[in-house]
């Protein structure tokens, strides 16, 4: 369910802790690097301007 939030992918389930939609989700590192790199891209702009916002967002 690539790109789907796993929240939303949580609740379609039922599934009561994140923990358990995690087990099933198989998030890959090089998704977990990208969604970090993406969020610090995000706060570096937010916080002094630097970079464009679009490029940070990953639009």
């Amino acid at each position: 369910m690539k790109g789907i939030p796993l929240p939303i992918v949580a609740w379609l389930l039922r599934h009561r802790q994140m923990r358990m939609t995690m087990r099933y989700a198989h998030v890959w590192d090089r998704e977990i690097i990208e969604a970090a790199e993406r969020i610090g891209a995000a706060i570096s702009w937010a916080l002094d301007g630097s970079g464009s916002p679009a490029s940070s967002f990953g639009t």
